[in-house]
């Protein structure tokens, strides 16, 4: 089992794309447990972590950095505001993305690792 030092090493791949803020966002959430946010929260789900450091190695970087969020589900949430100041928010689901625009009528889908291509040119599209 990796050390802690070790799993802070791993997430250097995720500075581009989240910066120094959301790497230490996520290392706040690795210490939550089950039941955080009065029982409702699941802790950090490691598939959603895989996610995305693996999203990171195709997408390095985009004109603003997100908000890093753990869900109630214990996935990684990527939350930008576009120009219009609309919320875009891409959630890394353990097998797949969630994809949720409001600025675009509340577009909402989910793609799997197969779409990658198709998340990532509606992303920089959104952003």
């Amino acid at each position: 089992m990796a050390n802690e030092k070790d799993q802070d090493t791993a997430l250097k791949p995720l500075l581009p794309l989240i910066g120094e803020k959301g790497v230490q966002r996520i290392i706040e959430y690795r210490g939550y447990r089950d039941g955080w946010d009065k029982g409702r929260g699941r802790s950090l789900q490691s598939a959603s972590l895989r996610m995305l450091v693996e999203l990171a190695g195709y997408l390095p970087t985009l004109p603003v950095m997100p908000d890093v969020v753990l869900t109630h589900d214990g996935n990684i949430s990527l939350v930008f505001t576009d120009l219009a100041g609309k919320s875009v928010e891409l959630d890394m689901l353990p097998d797949g993305y969630y994809l949720y625009s409001e600025g675009l009528d509340n577009l909402e889908r989910e793609f799997d690792k197969g779409e990658r291509k198709d998340l990532l040119a509606l992303l920089r599209k959104l952003v």
